[in-house]
């Protein structure tokens, strides 16, 4: 009995030492990858140096980022759809991909190839705040608002107000109130 119960003892040693080495081994495993895949999103390096090569994709209206990651990867693109969508996700132009068809090189980085699919998205975010900016300035035409650009504009001939605009870079402030000579004083 004593010989079998030793027995038993050291077959339940072993295999919790065998329970305790497997999961070392799987949490060095994933703290690897993890490390791996933390590196890769950051320090974005493309497939190619050099010359890549050029590839047109398309991209539809209802597709996700998930479904632009697959396709840049089934492309020869990116090597990792997952690491395409973790970059996308920290980058400046998160949901941002437009539709349409884009050509793009192995030679590029994942941010340069967001920037060029999200161009058109940033053109009409540009455009709608052009359009904002010019709506405010049309719906109140002329100001009397002594903070406003144009009313702070000192006439020809006359100083511009104490704490007024510093002068342009390049050129000197004008010494007792003379005006810069033309040219830009250099």
């Amino acid at each position: 009995m004593k010989k079998e119960s030793a027995v038993f003892r050291i077959i339940g040693l072993v295999i919790r030492a065998a329970f305790i080495i497997i999961a070392i081994f799987l949490v060095i495993r994933i703290s690897r990858t993890a490390y791996e895949y933390g590196y890769e999103t950051f320090a974005q390096k493309p497939l190619t140096q050099g010359n890549g090569r050029i590839v047109t994709i398309t991209v539809g209206e209802n597709d996700t980022v998930s479904d632009v990651a697959k396709l840049l990867e089934e492309k020869g693109l990116v090597k990792d759809a997952l690491l395409f969508r973790m970059q996308e996700m920290f980058s400046d132009y998160n949901d941002m991909i437009a539709p349409g068809v884009y050509d793009l090189s192995t030679d590029m980085t994942a941010d340069e190839m967001l920037e060029i699919m999200a161009a058109s998205t940033l053109e009409k975010e540009a455009q709608q705040e052009l359009q904002q900016q010019d709506g405010n300035s049309a719906i109140g035409g002329a100001t009397d608002d002594p903070g406003s650009p144009a009313d702070n504009e000192p006439e020809e001939g006359e100083l511009p107000p104490a704490g007024g605009e510093a002068p342009a870079e390049g050129t000197e402030a004008p010494a007792g109130g003379e005006a810069p000579p033309e040219g830009g004083g250099n």
